[in-house]
């Protein structure tokens, strides 16, 4: 798939927006949580999921963009679960770390498919409607 975003700023701003609510709720002291049982770790795989598949779509023509993305989250991932073993209120879980590394591959997997379209869809679209 050859994708040329027209909107590259706006995207990137997006995905910016995303890990910065990661990192914000990861460091809270009282997240929100989902009332069932591990919730917890199904808020990690949405979360990382929804950015393994932005930044994915972002990078769908290149494989090593994809892969050194994938990495990257995943070191978020990790660093988090660091940082909220030393705040004293939050705590280090290395399932925590498993489900963000799954959600980051969920993710990526996500945007391999025919959803992998949608930025170069809500582009196309919007710029129609002009």
């Amino acid at each position: 798939m050859n994708q040329v975003y027209i909107w590259n700023r706006l995207w990137y701003s997006i995905g910016a927006l995303f890990v910065a609510l990661v990192v914000y709720f990861s460091l809270m002291p009282s997240p929100p949580q989902l009332d069932v049982s591990a919730g917890d770790k199904i808020q990690h795989l949405a979360g990382y999921s929804l950015l393994g598949y932005w930044f994915s779509m972002l990078f769908l023509q290149y494989l090593r963009g994809q892969l050194i993305g994938m990495i990257l989250l995943m070191l978020l991932g990790v660093c988090l679960e660091f940082v909220q073993g030393m705040t004293g209120y939050r705590s280090y879980d290395t399932a925590d770390m498993q489900a963000n590394g799954v959600g980051v591959l969920l993710g990526t997997v996500l945007a391999r498919t025919r959803l992998g379209g949608m930025l170069l869809w809500i582009e196309q679209h919007g710029a129609s409607r002009r």
